[in-house]
């Protein structure tokens, strides 16, 4: 299915709040039985980037949406919380405060109740690109929604939520950002420097999980596999 992808600009000529998230994967809305039409589909939010402005303000999850058309599709409070509660993620159940000039590491996972035209909504939901969007409120500063795996355009066809590869927070965040450079360069730089190499993901992967040149991490090789996949992605 084609890519949907929308900007939305709270505010124009002036500075904004860039917020970076992740689409993670969809299933089954009713894991006890078929449930034609409506999938659950994940979001991570990773960093609210505000260095740019010298406002503050709350970052609310019931503001979000999506344009899906005729197609009915909105943030699910409930199904945020039990998801989160089942898979041992962290929900975003309530607004975020963002400081002035403040960057914040987020990593809270939102769930949105999608309707789809296939009846095997994880089927159409797992090939469809979907963009968060945000009703911002007047007068506040204005707000950038950036996906950062925006080149994927489908996932594993997960019909149980539990069979979705949900990335976990990880010790990484503590010295690396994915736009700011911190003790360590920021993911985005990380992949550019290594963008067309064939032998980037192996060299890197071996490098951190080997802790050679790079400090010891408490992440299988498996896991940094996936997050080195994920940052050469970008």
């Amino acid at each position: 299915m084609a890519s949907r992808h929308y900007s939305w600009l709270a505010a124009c000529n002036t500075p904004l709040s860039k917020i970076t998230y992740q689409q993670v994967g969809a299933c089954n809305a009713n894991e006890v039985g078929a449930q034609d039409h409506l999938a659950f589909v994940f979001f991570r939010f990773q960093e609210i980037d505000n260095s740019k402005t010298n406002a503050g303000y709350s970052f609310h999850p019931k503001r979000l949406w999506m344009n899906t058309g005729d197609l009915y599709s909105g943030y699910d409070y409930v199904a945020t919380g039990q998801q989160a509660s089942i898979f041992g993620l962290s929900p975003m159940l309530s607004a975020v405060n963002v400081a002035p000039g403040a960057t914040i590491q987020v990593n809270k996972y939102v769930v949105f109740l999608v309707e789809t035209l296939d009846p095997d909504a994880p089927n159409e939901a797992n090939n469809t690109s979907y963009f968060l969007l945000y009703n911002n409120p007047e007068n506040e500063v204005g707000k950038l929604l950036v996906r950062s795996n925006a080149s994927q355009t489908s996932w594993p066809n997960t019909h149980r939520c539990a069979d979705i590869n949900f990335p976990r927070q990880s010790t990484c965040l503590t010295c690396h950002a994915i736009d700011t450079k911190m003790v360590g360069p920021a993911f985005r730089e990380i992949a550019v420097k290594y963008k067309g190499k064939a032998d980037a993901q192996e060299k890197l992967v071996a490098q951190i999980a080997g802790a050679k040149g790079h400090p010891a991490v408490d992440s299988s090789a498996t896991e940094v596999r996936a997050l080195i996949k994920w940052i050469l992605s970008m």
